[in-house]
């Protein structure tokens, strides 16, 4: 709601636009949880506000900052309307430029920690011979061991993604319908990437 920027005002006590834009990434880099007071402090002793205004100043970025990626906000006049009526003209359109010039980025970033699937982040293989034998006949037959590192998408903001290995043995046949289900894919990802 607009109550929850009001806040915001507190940005004309800001020493450059650099400065603004530097609030504005923090604000984001923190996402649902409270800036540290540590920042705040910093922030207030730059800025000549006390602790207290230095907290609603970044509650009420981190409100425009949903508010903006939640409606999808795709122009500068949609993001003004946004914008509480209160405002300085001035520090409207300041605001306005440090969310543009970060709205890609951070719709990129939101799209990207969205995949709940776990992703690959490297695999290594070799190649083992299975060899039995007995008096009648001796047989060897290779067959792959796939290692591949997983990384976990984390359960919570806090914590950092976790890798596990998974490790399994494949044969040559089997490589041979992976292969082919492979390039169907790559052939239909390229058919959808020439299209976009």
């Amino acid at each position: 709601s607009l109550s929850n920027m009001d806040g915001l005002q507190l940005l004309m006590k800001s020493p450059s636009k650099d400065f603004v834009n530097e609030l504005f990434q923090t604000s984001y880099t923190c996402g649902e949880a409270p800036v540290p007071k540590t920042i705040q402090g910093k922030c207030a002793e730059a800025m000549e506000i006390n602790a207290d205004e230095a907290e609603n100043l970044f509650k009420a970025i981190q409100a425009l900052i949903k508010k903006v990626l939640f409606e999808s906000v795709s122009s500068k006049e949609s993001l003004l309307n946004i914008l509480p009526g209160s405002l300085d003209d001035k520090l409207k359109k300041l605001i306005t430029s440090v969310i543009a010039g970060n709205l890609a980025n951070w719709r990129t970033q939101v799209a990207s920690s969205q995949l709940s699937l776990p992703q690959l982040k490297s695999f290594d293989w070799r190649i083992d011979i299975k060899t039995s034998a007995n008096t009648v006949t001796r047989m060897s037959v290779p067959t792959a061991l796939v290692q591949m590192t997983i990384e976990d998408l984390p359960t919570n903001t806090a914590e950092l993604a976790k890798t596990r290995n998974v490790t399994f043995e494949i044969s040559k046949d089997t490589i041979a319908t992976m292969l082919d289900g492979m390039s169907k894919i790559l052939e239909q990802m390229d058919s959808v990437a020439g299209k976009a």
